[in-house]
């Protein structure tokens, strides 16, 4: 199961996908050449699916370069119902980083001319949170002048209690669960299947950004910029997490983590 292959693998330093086999070594930048080739390779849409996201991304008509930004929040804001550790974050084992935080390091990219300025910033998030209104304030920030970029945020199906997969469901607290159990079977089967057609099309949207700020410790932040290529097949720009440093220190566990580049 799923569980058993990550702890398989992040014993095993996931080695089939690290390395480069010895013929391509030759190439710059061989492992994460390979990394992309071989994610590419293993998540291979269905003709219907691709057909579809293609659809929506000649929609978007957004212009290059774009800074694809993944805010994972979701299941990291649940928080202990009761005990003593009651009102904290239930999952301490990932950082939490606010709205403000990624953009406000995404101008510092930009600052320091690690990134040209994005023409369009791609906005995905599992977060229940209205980001509407904290684009529209940043849309009106002073940074922004002689270079605004249009921000895309899509509509998106999101569960009011952050879970979206199974085992976050199973981690929500009790009362949500009261909650949820109240809403037909059919009605959960349908929103839980729009979540999972909705973050496929965002990883592929995500793949298809210049630069990629996230954080490592979320694996679809991993698969959505380990799928990004550069020119020629070649390796993208290096993506920035936010949670390098922790990461870098074992505080952060990061299941198909390679190379990680800090913005610090």
């Amino acid at each position: 199961d799923m569980y058993s292959y990550k702890a398989m693998e992040s014993r095993r330093g996931s080695p089939a996908l690290h390395v480069a086999p010895h013929r391509y070594r030759h190439l710059s930048d061989a492992n994460r050449w390979w990394q992309k080739e071989v994610l590419q390779f293993v998540f291979r849409p269905l003709e219907n699916i691709e057909r579809n996201m293609n659809s929506k991304f000649n929609e978007l008509q957004w212009k290059s370069p774009v800074a694809g930004i993944h805010i994972r929040h979701g299941d990291l804001s649940l928080k202990f119902e009761y005990g003593p550790n009651k009102g904290e974050r239930a999952y301490q084992n990932r950082p939490f980083y606010t709205f403000s935080q990624y953009i406000d390091n995404l101008k510092k990219l930009i600052l320091e001319k690690k990134i040209s300025a994005p023409k369009t910033i791609y906005i995905s998030t599992d977060s229940t949170q209205d980001l509407l209104l904290a684009i529209e304030k940043e849309e009106a920030n002073s940074f922004w002048e002689n270079r605004k970029p249009k921000f895309i945020l899509l509509d998106r199906y999101r569960n009011p209690n952050g879970a979206h997969t199974s085992s976050t469901l199973m981690a929500l607290p009790h009362s949500v669960k009261k909650k949820l159990s109240k809403i037909p079977t059919s009605e959960r089967s349908r929103n839980f299947r729009s979540m999972i057609l909705e973050s496929i099309e965002d990883i592929y949207l995500l793949s298809k950004c210049q630069y990629f700020i996230g954080t490592g410790s979320s694996h679809f932040t991993q698969l959505a910029s380990g799928l990004r290529e550069g020119e020629n097949r070649a390796p993208a720009h290096m993506p920035y997490f936010l949670d390098a440093g922790g990461i870098e220190r074992g505080l952060y566990p990061s299941l198909v983590y390679i190379e990680i580049r800090s913005l610090y």
